[in-house]
């Protein structure tokens, strides 16, 4: 295996995926007032929660089952997901928004399916799952 070559594809997927969340954010704060720009901040946070809560320790476990070719893939996406949907639940109830809700659920499925590929080892499919991942991230 190509230890230096996985290394450089991870690496650059990272760093495009950064500096397009860099380009965004810096375009971002200079188009709305700083309450907007707040008020987005908060939402991600409260998403990054959700999302938190949902995938807490799943992350790691898929990406070094996987690498052992342990079959848990399916028992641990099942629970983060039903766990996500009762903090999709509780977030819409609690906030009334729609969007932050669907960002909870969007974000898990990113995280989850990152810890997939990392644990296959496929890399080259990483690249364009970051940089695909934030780039739907900028346009929505």
């Amino acid at each position: 295996m190509n230890v230096l070559g996985n290394f450089s594809k991870f690496s650059t997927s990272e760093i495009i995926s950064i500096v397009f969340y860099a380009v965004f954010w810096l375009i971002i704060a200079t188009q709305i007032s700083p309450k907007e720009y707040g008020e987005i901040q908060f939402v991600i946070a409260i998403a990054s929660i959700g999302c938190g809560i949902s995938i807490f320790g799943s992350g790691s476990s898929l990406t070094v089952l996987i690498s052992k070719n342990e079959n848990v893939q399916s028992t641990i996406v099942f629970i983060s997901t039903i766990i996500g949907i009762v903090c999709f639940v509780i977030t819409y109830f609690l906030m009334n928004r729609i969007d932050l809700a669907i960002l909870i659920l969007s974000m898990i499925f990113y995280n989850i399916g990152g810890n997939i590929l990392q644990g296959r080892q496929e890399y080259g499919k990483l690249l364009f799952y970051n940089i695909i991942q934030k780039l739907i991230f900028i346009i929505i």
